[in-house]
């Protein structure tokens, strides 16, 4: 498992899966540290004094050692001469044969970016087995490392896919350009999906708002409509559940108004008012105002 080392913030220690970022990493601190000479020259260099060299070699071995996991310290353990422990660990972890090769270019091939990821991490992994093949001595053109990199997205990027390819017309496809592309359709989609998440929030909670103040009986008149639906409606006191010939206010008033055309109705004190004509009887009491007519219909004048 890597790990950072103590002493060295950013390194990490070698071990047998990342051989390749270490040494870009260790190179770049032995020349920061002035001990990179030691691991690039054998033979040492005219006008140094031969003690300052050795300490030169001492130190840069004592640096490396240091950025080494403790499975690999027994390998260095007893070097004091960098140049030799340098091109050590090479052989050991920078295999050069056909086998190693053929393993990295399939990793390559089969390197697949899943939706959702980092896509900034993606690369990273990809530029990690081409380095790794130039190590070996198999480095790839970069109209090929462009061509890889889109043979690595699926099928949603399609779009931006065909665009880069018919964008390049005669020319190969330029490495760069891919790949700032690609990191730019990542903060496209996330922007766009963080909008499209704002929106959402929005209409749910619109949503919400709407059904706080909207009962099923008043609010929802659809609701209203298909509950009363199916059930009949009286046309005499526009109450539903009943017919007008079953309506029990048609046969009170039309028994009132047999009453009232009798004379048996005029002593009784619910009757405030009649008014009678030909063809029309008025009544009014406590209850409603109704208009009975001969034909043995009658309406509600006021309730």
């Amino acid at each position: 498992m890597e790990g950072n080392v103590s002493g060295f913030p950013g390194m990490i220690a070698l071990n047998s899966q990342n051989y390749s970022d270490w040494k870009i990493k260790m190179e770049d601190l032995l020349i920061v540290k002035d001990l990179y000479e030691p691991i690039e020259k054998e033979d040492m260099p005219r006008g140094v004094v031969e003690s300052e060299w050795k300490m030169l070699h001492r130190k840069a071995v004592a640096t490396i050692r240091q950025c080494v996991d403790i499975s690999v310290l027994q390998h260095v353990a007893s070097d004091t001469n960098a140049f030799e422990l340098w091109h050590k660990l090479s052989a050991l972890y920078e295999s050069k044969n056909a086998l190693n090769t053929t393993f990295l270019v399939r990793k390559i091939v089969n390197l697949k970016y899943v939706d959702g990821e980092s896509i900034v991490e993606h690369i990273s992994t990809f530029m990690g087995l081409v380095n790794q093949l130039a190590s070996a001595k198999f480095p790839l053109e970069d109209a090929m490392q462009a061509t890889l990199l889109l043979c690595t997205l699926p099928g949603s990027w399609e779009n931006l896919i065909v665009t880069l390819s018919n964008s390049c017309k005669e020319d190969n496809l330029s490495f760069k350009v891919v790949k700032t592309s690609v990191l730019n359709e990542e903060t496209r989609r996330k922007d766009k999906g963080a909008l499209s998440q704002s929106e959402a929030n929005v209409t749910q909670e619109l949503s919400r708002g709407r059904s706080k103040h909207r009962s099923p009986e008043n609010g929802n008149r659809f609701y209203a409509r298909s509950k009363s639906r199916g059930r009949p409606t009286c046309f005499y006191c526009g109450k539903p559940g009943h017919f007008q010939k079953n309506c029990r206010h048609l046969r009170k008033d039309k028994g009132m108004a047999d009453e009232v055309e009798s004379g048996k109705i005029s002593d009784d004190k619910n009757i405030s008012a009649i008014a009678t004509s030909e063809e029309e009887m008025l009544f009014i009491c406590e209850r409603k105002t109704r208009l009975w007519t001969r034909d043995s219909k009658a309406k509600v004048i006021r309730g």
